[in-house]
């Protein structure tokens, strides 16, 4: 997290950052990766120690990281983890399986009658630019701009 910011003038699909106990301290795990400057591409923590930090256990630390919008998370290491580590791996993924957008998908519920029509929001992936000029750059068929600027994208029925 230390050097997320240095990447963001790059053109990315999405950041990845490192996560440990003396990091904590300064940029605390429980905050959201847009207060970190880091809200217009997905956020995955590319590494964490397995065994918790700071206190905060690794059920703790993944499940905070999920409910504040980051993309996912690897934990280092998975060959020295305990019997409840693994269990708390275990149960994280039971209670989140992978999720999934297909619009196609969608919009074949919608016609079933199943779900509402999917809403078509100009809403931007950060404050920094607005839905306009992501389009204007291509930046329409980046991965992380699936759930962004739909109308400007030309995602709308």
């Amino acid at each position: 997290m230390k050097w997320a910011r240095a990447w963001t003038e790059v053109d990315l699909d999405f950041y990845q950052v490192h996560w440990y106990g003396w990091l904590d301290v300064y940029w605390p795990h429980e905050q959201a990766p847009v207060s970190y400057g880091l809200g217009d591409r997905p956020v995955v923590v590319g590494e964490f120690p397995m065994e918790g930090m700071n206190g905060a256990s690794y059920s703790e630390l993944v499940n905070d990281w999920f409910n504040n919008h980051y993309a996912g998370t690897l934990s280092w290491t998975y060959d020295e983890m305990g019997g409840s580590d693994k269990d708390a791996m275990a149960a994280f993924a039971a209670k989140h399986p992978c999720e999934v957008d297909y619009d196609l998908n969608e919009q074949a519920l919608v016609d079933d009658g199943d779900v509402d029509a999917p809403a078509c929001d100009d809403i931007p992936p950060s404050d920094e630019y607005s839905c306009e000029q992501q389009a204007n750059w291509g930046k329409c068929d980046k991965p992380w701009m699936q759930d962004y600027c739909k109308a400007s994208c030309k995602r709308c029925e």
